[in-house]
């Protein structure tokens, strides 16, 4: 207990008067486990309270920290009353309480998991756009798996920020619009940098997914943020009076309507989040701050900081309080728990140079008793950590991936693993990783095909089956499919040259590029092509294949226990986590770092941040 965490609890007595809370906290201050001493406060007085979280991994984490402080014996039915995910809220509203829609008790869970409805849906809206783009001398959308999830990754962001809810977008007729109207809607998309079709994509989407009934992924918070009266409705039937949001910095548009609707049906709100970890803003097109957003609409909220970090010490805490000054000027200033030291050490090395530096500094480690588990190797984007996968494997050091693709499942390596193939540079038999690597190749925009085509591929070398949601892939098929494509395939020669004009000349560049979710995110995908690309014409395409395989197989045998793995993680997707040893490839020089830019300085931030006993910053030199 400190002056920080008591002020926190005292916010109980003023909930009575349904004053906001707004907690701004910094890493490793123990922001969940506030929340759960708050919850528990206000109980004591009577309240009955909601804690919402956004992710399962942070509902799993409040749950963990109320049973050991407050309840051991909290059983699962109590604990769904107590900690809902966000989404987990949003379905329990829409199904009970929305105005127009009723789904079958079920049906709502399962669709937001697992299911092939979303695909389906989006097959509709893109044979509907279809239909009238080659009038506007667009050209038409793909319909291909591959293409039709980059269309659902595209109506997720546009929903998690609602983009279109805006005028000129909001309450567009397309039947009664003039020129003018259209003159302006395509200005607008624009200057937001979507494309012409993205409007009428996203329209059709929703009308085809109100026609099956379905949820997946962000459609449970958008639908309910278009239905207060059934967020006000879900509360007065569960008695709640009181709601606690964890992890607030992961507020995008559409939850923040949520926010405000359970404000507006009478409850006290109160949230908890660090402003240094708001780094999605790319999510939402146009940047958001769910921090202003609240001071905004609520003036006279509480504000109160948690600034004793229990993670780190110095010197860590020193060289992160700066960042943290810098991305937050109004922040307290963060403290380091007396008797924690966190070591800090910048390296330069030549960036082809850090992934053996890295898997050394790993070995070390490793050799003086340390598990693999307690290093994370945090990269700035995923296809970055490619170099990192070869220099572990060739080190015979077992890693694991923590939402990024591994290098033999990457669409990268895929690409010149269909080129090596179909230019028939290797006699081998075939496995699931060919499928993946022709199928990948055919979904390409200039792969020859045309969808019956396509369709019929997908059909001959993989197969679906009812309950499973990955395909069954047909390696004993991977020769015919050779045979279809090989007859539009030139021969070229395996230097680094030929296989660029390879690249070039089926748009592959370009094409992942389209699908990358940021311009950075591009860059790293068009830099592990050309890394990839000199391996290939260096090891030779027999020595290429073998080692893809060679990595599949470690990756998939599991040949070391869980707990002994590396983790390999980008700055994307290291929040909530924490682990002793951390390694940062490709930092900044400590000049860069003084110019950067502010989402530079936050990604800097959250991926330091997650060190407890020693952190290597890895610059070039």
């Amino acid at each position: 207990m400190n002056p920080e965490l008591s002020a926190i609890l005292a916010w109980a007595q003023s909930a009575d008067r349904g004053q906001p809370l707004l907690i701004e906290a910094s890493a490793g201050t123990g922001k969940t486990t506030a929340l759960v001493l708050l919850h528990q406060a206000l109980e004591r007085r009577g309240r009955t309270v909601l804690t919402l979280t956004y992710s399962q991994k942070g509902q799993a984490r409040w749950l963990e920290l109320y049973r050991r402080e407050v309840r051991r014996d909290l059983t699962p039915q109590a604990a769904q009353q107590l900690c809902n995910t966000l989404d987990e809220f949003a379905v329990r509203c829409l199904r009970d309480h929305a105005r127009d829609k009723r789904w079958q008790a079920g049906s709502l869970g399962r669709a937001i998991v697992d299911d092939d409805r979303p695909l389906l849906a989006m097959r509709q809206a893109v044979a509907r756009v279809n239909a009238y783009l080659p009038e506007r001398g667009v050209e038409p959308l793909r319909g291909d798996e591959e293409s039709l999830l980059q269309w659902l990754e595209l109506v997720d962001h546009l929903k998690a920020g609602l983009v279109f809810a805006q005028p000129p977008f909001a309450s567009f007729d397309s039947d009664l619009a003039d020129d003018y109207d259209l003159e302006n809607l395509q200005f607008a998309l624009e200057r937001l940098g979507l494309p012409p079709w993205a409007f009428s994509l996203f329209n059709e989407y929703e009308k085809c997914r109100e026609s099956m009934d379905f949820l997946c992924h962000g459609d449970a918070a958008f639908d309910l943020a278009h239905e207060p009266e059934a967020v006000a409705q879900g509360l007065r039937v569960r008695g709640v009076d009181v709601v606690l949001l964890d992890e607030f910095h992961d507020t995008k548009a559409v939850h923040f309507e949520i926010v405000r609707a359970l404000a507006a049906a009478g409850c006290a709100v109160a949230a908890v989040g660090d402003r240094g970890q708001d780094i999605f803003q790319w999510r939402g097109i146009a940047p958001f701050s769910a921090f202003d957003e609240f001071l905004r609409h609520w003036p006279d909220a509480q504000c109160l900081p948690l600034s004793l970090t229990h993670r780190f010490g110095n010197p860590l805490g020193k060289a992160i309080a700066g960042l943290l000054q810098r991305v937050n000027p109004a922040c307290a200033a963060l403290r380091c728990r007396a008797g924690l030291h966190t070591g800090v050490k910048r390296l330069t090395v030549a960036g082809d140079a850090q992934p053996a530096a890295i898997a050394r500094l790993i070995g070390d480690g490793m050799q003086a008793g340390a598990a693999g588990e307690t290093f994370a190797v945090i990269v700035p984007q995923g296809p970055q950590a490619f170099p990192v996968m070869l220099a572990l494997f060739r080190a015979g050091i077992a890693y694991r991936c923590d939402r990024i693709a591994p290098l033999h499942e990457s669409r990268e390596a895929r690409l010149l693993r269909a080129c090596v193939l179909l230019q028939g540079w290797v006699d081998v038999e075939h496995n699931a990783l060919d499928c993946k690597a022709l199928l990948q190749f055919a979904a390409g925009p200039r792969a020859g095909l045309d969808e019956d085509e396509r369709e019929a591929l997908s059909t001959l070398l993989a197969e679906r089956v009812a309950g499973e949601r990955l395909p069954r892939y047909i390696p004993g098929q991977v020769p015919l499919a050779l045979r279809m494509l090989g007859e539009r395939q030139s021969p070229i020669g395996c230097d680094v040259a030929a296989l660029h004009g390879w690249l070039a000349r089926h748009g592959i560049r370009e094409w992942l590029a389209s699908m990358a979710p940021t311009v950075v995110a591009a860059r790293a995908s068009s830099q592990a092509l050309d890394e990839l690309v000199a391996l290939l014409a260096q090891e030779g395409p027999t020595a290429f294949l073998a080692l893809l395989d060679a990595l599949a197989a470690q990756f998939q045998r599991g040949n070391v226990g869980f707990a002994s793995k590396v983790v390999l993680t980008s700055i994307l997707h290291c929040k909530g986590n924490e682990w002793p040893h951390v390694i940062l490839p490709g930092a900044p020089s400590a000049a860069q770092l003084a110019q950067a830019d502010l989402p530079t300085l936050r990604e800097q931030y959250v991926a330091m941040s997650r060190a407890r006993q020693m952190l290597w910053l890895l610059a070039s030199a």
